[in-house]
């Protein structure tokens, strides 16, 4: 699809794959880079971003696709078919990651096996037992039925994956000005309902699951310890080049 924006062949798209359209936007996906939902919302649709998504923005129209809009994906969590109780029982889990360097890494780094598979494949591979867990959005986690072969899920809002409002620059530039302002504004309204929608679909879909799976929560001292291990030892990788370098920076400034 990325291809496809490029060449114009594909008008636009809805999804968090910034990582491989320039790979220094990996830092988006840092394992707790976002600390609360009002952060992730100043960053990603507020005015006290809009020189991050600017930044961001750059990155994509460097590539040829313009980027029109940002917004909340939620919040990562864990389900499995073994009980998550704290930091030690990710050791040796066996858990499907998207294929995005920076959480194979991070839960590498937590003691888990990463293993990046097709989310079309996972919801078999946890039937048949081929991995032990998976993480997503609560969203996700519900649509895809991952409740049905995960009787346990664990609270540990690890990461997120924003996505974005994404539109080939071919196409668009054959647009008259008044079709290119109208576009961009419905893709600024359209990012504010997606955030919204998603944030409150996120927090009732939790009472939901409750009902479905075990819940725990990943305790607050163990969360501090994969916090200091990924920051230790995954952070500076991702982070060489100036432009991710600020980025974190810019972003860990608006959690204060």
């Amino acid at each position: 699809m990325i291809d496809m924006l490029k060449m114009g062949t594909l008008d636009a798209v809805t999804f968090g794959r910034h990582s491989q359209i320039d790979p220094r936007l990996e830092v988006l996906n840092l394992p707790f880079l976002f600390t609360s939902d009002e952060q992730q919302t100043k960053v990603l649709r507020g005015d006290e971003g809009k020189e991050i998504r600017e930044e961001i923005a750059q990155c994509f129209e460097d590539q040829g696709i313009y980027m029109l809009g940002m917004f909340e994906a939620g919040n990562r969590e864990i389900t499995s078919t073994k009980k998550i109780s704290g930091l030690k029982d990710l050791n040796g889990l066996v858990i499907r990651t998207p294929n995005t360097d920076v959480l194979m890494d991070s839960f590498e780094a937590w003691g888990a096996s990463p293993t990046p598979m097709d989310i079309n494949d996972l919801y078999t591979a946890l039937q048949t037992k081929v991995v032990d867990a998976q993480e997503n959005p609560y969203q996700l986690i519900w649509t895809n039925g991952y409740y049905e072969v995960c009787p346990y899920l664990c609270v540990t809002n690890h990461s997120t994956i924003p996505d974005e409002i994404q539109f080939s620059k071919v196409v668009f530039d054959k647009y008259p000005q008044d079709v290119q302002d109208a576009i961009r504004e419905a893709a600024k309204y359209a990012a504010d309902q997606a955030g919204e929608e998603n944030n409150k679909r996120n927090a009732e879909l939790l009472e939901t699951l409750k009902t479905k799976e075990e819940v725990t929560e990943m305790p607050a001292e163990d969360l501090a310890k994969m916090k200091s291990i990924v920051e230790e030892k995954v952070y500076p990788s991702f982070t060489k080049d100036e432009l991710s370098a600020k980025i974190v920076g810019q972003i860990q400034a608006l959690a204060k």
